[in-house]
């Protein structure tokens, strides 16, 4: 079963998205802010998954 995105994580991602090379991945000299706008989309995604998880 896999999880709803949460708003604030679509958010998060749809400010990244341009940045994402052909491997869905950020490169080096992405800006340090696409940089903390992804690490907190994981950060939300893993305490959202640890709360279901604990259901």
């Amino acid at each position: 079963m896999s999880l709803p995105i949460l708003p604030e994580v679509s958010e998060l991602l749809d400010k990244v998205e341009p940045y994402l090379n052909e491997k869905h991945e950020l490169p080096e000299d992405a800006p340090e802010e696409i940089k903390a706008a992804l690490e907190e989309a994981r950060r939300l995604s893993r305490e959202q998954e640890e709360f279901e998880l604990s259901l």
